[in-house]
């Protein structure tokens, strides 16, 4: 019973190890955001954009082809987790992972893909994004939302399954703002135009952003 409790007190304590140098491994690797992470997971596979925050919980479940993609100016709330690997076989006899407890061999769980996030997007509290899952620019998911399958850009989607329930802006806006490179967004351009920024978007609006980002770059 004794050596028992310590070898459970010695697994938690090598995870508390583990997690603190996967986190300092984490923020080195994105000083450019305010993310942070809650889980561990194989770190080469995920990539996050300029200025995006909220907590990073990818369930990869140790699969090298699970891979997440995260753009830009992302929010990103509590408890959502990106569901990159962990697929079971659905097309053999059973769906149960007989390797993993009938074998030496190692489990190789599935994955349906790249999960990309765009830039500009917000993703609700106790979300699940499924892989192979194309969540584009501007999209807002609400909270709650069990996320597959490909969206059209600046969609607000909801629900499990989740789906579209209406755009954000009419199409008009819609292209302009995605002629906008949210990565070349800096702190200068925010510091001139926070007034802008709280102000309800329409397309004059909408094309003085865009041609201001422009002209800065000479784009």
């Amino acid at each position: 019973m004794i050596k028992e409790i310590f070898n459970i007190l010695k697994l938690k304590l090598y995870n508390k190890r583990e997690m603190n140098r996967f986190i300092r491994e984490f923020r080195e690797k994105n000083l450019h955001n305010h993310t942070f992470p809650v889980s561990r997971f194989i770190l080469e596979n995920v990539s996050i954009g300029k200025a995006t925050y909220g907590p990073i919980e990818v369930l990869d479940y140790g699969n090298k082809n699970a891979k997440v993609r995260i753009g830009n100016f992302c929010s990103i709330a509590a408890n959502v987790k990106f569901l990159s690997g962990g697929g079971h076989n659905i097309n053999t006899l059973s769906t149960y992972p007989f390797y993993a407890y009938f074998s030496q061999k190692e489990e190789e769980n599935t994955t349906k893909g790249l999960i990309s996030i765009g830039d500009d997007c917000w993703i609700g509290r106790d979300s699940i994004i499924c892989s192979g899952c194309n969540i584009p620019q501007g999209c807002i998911i609400g909270a709650g939302s069990v996320v597959r399958g490909n969206f059209e850009p600046y969609s607000i989607i909801i629900g499990n399954p989740a789906i579209c329930i209406k755009k954000r802006f009419v199409k008009e806006i819609i292209d302009i703002l995605l002629d906008i490179d949210f990565s070349l967004i800096d702190k200068d351009f925010i510091s001139h135009n926070f007034k802008n920024l709280y102000m309800p978007l329409d397309k004059n609006l909408a094309l003085y952003f865009r041609d201001e980002i422009k002209s800065k770059y000479k784009l």
